[in-house]
């Protein structure tokens, strides 16, 4: 997906609104900049807009073979919207992966039950981070 200036500038808004507290709290300073370079790199993105045209939803993702190698998940919305897992799943598919990972900071506590509670595995715990993984399939069902 090629993003226009504006959708560059929605995403570090949010992720910096979502993610600078617990960046922080994790003893990483992110700079905008390298964010900026980083929507540059192949990756895939699906954003939500709500009716007053701000940006509430992001899932951004690279694949690797059939893996998914979550970049950031942002939910600015008490729950997930169906509408919006519906287009994560459909690019999922689409794309043929068999399987999701992701790493989370370990002060982000809400992401942490947000992985469990779907059912995500813990493959490794590193001092400030756990990395998940979890089966297409697995989550695939368990929506639709």
């Amino acid at each position: 997906m090629k993003l226009s200036e504006q959708q560059i500038e929605d995403i570090i808004e949010l992720e910096n609104k979502i993610y600078l507290p617990i960046l922080l709290a994790s003893g990483i300073v992110p700079q905008n900049e390298n964010k900026r370079k980083k929507l540059a790199e192949d990756q895939e993105i699906i954003l939500q807009y709500n009716s007053n045209k701000q940006l509430v939803n992001i899932f951004r993702y690279k694949i690797n073979s059939d893996t998914a190698f979550v970049l950031s998940l942002i939910l600015d919305t008490e729950t997930i919207p169906l509408r919006f897992l519906r287009k994560i799943l459909i690019s999922l598919h689409k794309n043929k992966i068999k399987t999701i990972e992701s790493v989370v900071q370990i002060a982000n506590k809400k992401s942490i039950l947000f992985h469990e509670k779907l059912g995500f595995e813990i493959l490794e715990k590193y001092q400030k981070a756990i990395r998940y993984s979890i089966a297409f399939e697995q989550i695939n069902t368990k929506f639709f």
